[in-house]
């Protein structure tokens, strides 16, 4: 009965995937990434993207809806063995989950727009942050659209792919602070963000767009939530020089000096390694807008890193204005 079960667990899952070539085929070349792309109840999509890990075991990316804001971004992160064969890994039952996100990864910000009241307390808005008017939580972002493609052709629902790389590019709407919530005129900045995923590797660039004249106050951008990781970080210079280590479960205000520049923040335990990096020399990489008082790069001892984009120095954008940044995250078992 068992084999049976798995036997038409198995067809159900091909005939969700449509046609294309053989889903049962496994991986072999270490470039190959497969992706499958269904719908929500909701009717929102998910993507799984599937890559070559280790000499015995894939890992995976759930992108979906996630958080308060039910916008589209990094949902879970698991393994599995390549004992198993690749379409059933789109089952949970066959899988390990190592994260489930619990927070966002690309970062909300605080900004405000200019026309509206200036003494309002601020707060940040987008991501997983929510308002609460009451006991009712007010969403502060929209997802305006979602595009999955794989080697440039874009894909459609219910369907599933190999290829060298994905991209899902994802378009929010965020509302700032001093922001009418309930009003969908009163958008502050579109987002996109636009993931470049090969094997181990995410690639994250961010254009924030002004949809009126606006400020923002605080910005972290690129973030991560620790949990499958969380042993020792160390941040390292563009260079690669090693700037300081330490255990991840401290805060890092002791650690870090305000002035130096950090480009990569590693996070370890025994079995994982993660590798968060920003692009210093490419729009808010450059931390013009980071006043020298704070650090570049930080860590909480409730599992986040943070690089620190905006903080200490107010951006100003004008209506139809636009900053871009740009950075990854590359994924690894521990040596």
């Amino acid at each position: 009965m068992i084999l049976l079960h798995k036997v038409f667990s198995l067809l159900a899952i091909m005939l969700l995937m449509g046609g294309g070539e053989s889903q049962l085929r496994t991986m072999n070349k270490p470039n190959d990434v497969y992706v499958n792309l269904v719908a929500t109840e909701a009717g929102d999509t998910r993507a799984t993207v599937i890559f070559n890990y280790s000499d015995n075991e894939y890992m995976g990316m759930v992108f979906g809806p996630s958080g308060p804001n039910n916008t589209t971004s990094l949902d879970s992160i698991f393994t599995g063995s390549k004992n198993i064969a690749l379409p059933l890994l789109l089952m949970p039952e066959n899988r390990v989950e190592i994260l489930k996100s619990c927070t966002d990864w690309i970062g909300p910000m605080i900004v405000r727009k200019v026309s509206g009241n200036q003494s309002k307390t601020p707060f940040f808005t987008g991501g997983w942050h929510v308002y609460l008017i009451g006991d009712i939580e007010q969403n502060t972002a929209k997802s305006q659209s979602v595009e999955i493609s794989i080697d440039g052709k874009k894909m459609s629902v219910g369907s599933s792919r190999f290829g060298k790389q994905v991209e899902i590019n994802v378009i929010n709407k965020i509302y700032g602070y001093n922001s009418e919530m309930t009003n969908p005129d009163d958008y502050v900045i579109r987002e996109n963000v636009l993931y470049t995923i090969t094997p181990r590797k995410i690639e994250v660039e961010v254009e924030l767009y002004s949809l009126q004249n606006a400020v923002i106050e605080t910005y972290y951008g690129l973030q991560s939530q620790n949990s499958a990781w969380l042993k020792t970080v160390s941040y390292r210079d563009a260079n690669g020089s090693l700037l300081v280590a330490y255990d991840a479960k401290k805060s890092s205000d002791v650690f870090t000096l305000p002035g130096q520049i950090i480009e990569q923040v590693n996070i370890a335990n025994e079995v994982h390694h993660l590798s968060m990096q920003l692009d210093n020399s490419y729009g808010l990489g450059n931390l013009e807008y980071l006043s020298e008082t704070f650090p570049s790069a930080f860590t909480r001892d409730y599992g986040k890193s943070y690089f620190n984009l905006i903080n200490g120095i107010e951006l100003e954008l004008s209506e139809n204005e636009s900053v871009r940044w740009r950075g990854m995250y590359i994924f690894s078992t521990t040596e």
